[in-house]
């Protein structure tokens, strides 16, 4: 597995960001995967992780899977979550991600948010709208390579 980079003040995955989650994205082949372990006050009802924020990590995982695939930076365009049963703040889930398809700069993901045992909390699917040239270029300089193989780094630098 490959650690991604992050972008810095994302307040998903940004070292940066003091209120974020921190959550560390790796690339598995064609899959994107991290863990989430929220923390109390990311709560809706006591002890339930707010749906917003699974919202927000599958929106992420989905994310960094378009943008591993293709080397470059993207924007979501459409996101639909289905909550299959309600997440509680006292265990740690995995993220997955990969890419289902792709017509010239759209591409369509899929993801999971499991727990250890392999039961699904909230499924989802998006598109993503690739960014190209300077759009993309302007991006990269925001990345945060620190976790980073050289061979990821010179992914996301030759893309740019």
């Amino acid at each position: 597995m490959e650690a991604l980079p992050s972008y810095k003040s994302c307040f998903v995955c940004g070292k940066e960001n003091r209120h974020g989650l921190h959550i560390q994205l790796f690339a598995d082949q064609d899959l994107v995967r991290g863990t989430f372990k929220p923390r109390d006050f990311l709560c809706g009802f006591p002890g339930i992780v707010h749906g917003g924020i699974l919202a927000s990590v599958v929106d992420e995982v989905m994310w960094w899977a378009t943008s591993w695939k293709r080397a470059c930076s993207c924007v979501t365009v459409e996101l639909n979550v289905r909550y299959l049963k309600p997440a509680s703040t006292d265990q740690e889930y995995e993220l997955i991600a990969k890419v289902i398809g792709e017509k010239r700069r759209i591409v369509e993901v899929e993801a999971e948010v499991r727990d250890k045992g392999g039961g699904i909390y909230a499924a989802a699917w998006g598109k993503y709208l690739i960014f190209s040239g300077e759009k993309n270029q302007q991006t990269i300089p925001l990345l945060d390579f620190k976790n980073c193989s050289e061979e990821v780094r010179g992914r996301y630098l030759k893309g740019a």
